[in-house]
């Protein structure tokens, strides 16, 4: 996730003390991880709220969720299982020529330059959506079941916390 000027968004809005920051940062330095999912795991803010504020900061539409009417089979199938769960991207079909791609970490502009070569000609649309959200959708596509998504969250954790995952 994004770290440059996060700290103080979340100071500035009240999300979080400076302490409480300064002390995610360093913890986030020792595991390899980053401050923003150091805050998450401890609690003291919410993906939906980090979410929301990256949404208000650069103008993205946020998902609560995604349905399966929106799940486009074909569409994310052409791309693999490991780079969507590695990425938390799922691309949407909105209509015509217009795919929204639910992200994760909006710094992950790399992965939009990625799908724009793929979908060459096509309007991509980043949107802003949960890790598990994401993950949950690229399963439901993929055909594991619900178990697996289950062991899929907690092995994410596992990965976070052993400073796997930024």
């Amino acid at each position: 996730m994004l770290v440059h000027g996060v700290g103080e968004m979340l100071v500035a809005r009240g999300a979080v003390s400076s302490e409480e920051f300064e002390e995610a940062r360093e913890a986030a330095l020792r595991s390899g991880s980053d401050p923003i999912r150091v805050l998450i795991r401890q609690k003291k803010i919410s993906e939906s709220e980090v979410l929301d504020m990256y949404g208000t900061e650069f103008g993205l539409d946020v998902l609560t969720g995604i349905d399966d009417a929106d799940l486009d089979f074909a569409l994310v199938r052409q791309l693999p299982i490991g780079y969507l769960k590695d990425n938390h991207v799922l691309p949407i079909r909105e209509g015509g020529d217009r795919i929204r791609l639910a992200m994760a970490d909006p710094a992950r502009m790399d992965v939009l330059g990625d799908l724009e070569v793929l979908f060459a000609g096509q309007d991509i649309v980043p949107v802003l959506c949960g890790s598990r959200t994401i993950l949950a959708a690229i399963n439901k596509v993929y055909g594991e079941g619900e178990d697996q998504s289950e062991e899929l969250f907690q092995d994410l954790e596992q990965d976070e916390e052993a400073g796997l995952l930024a």
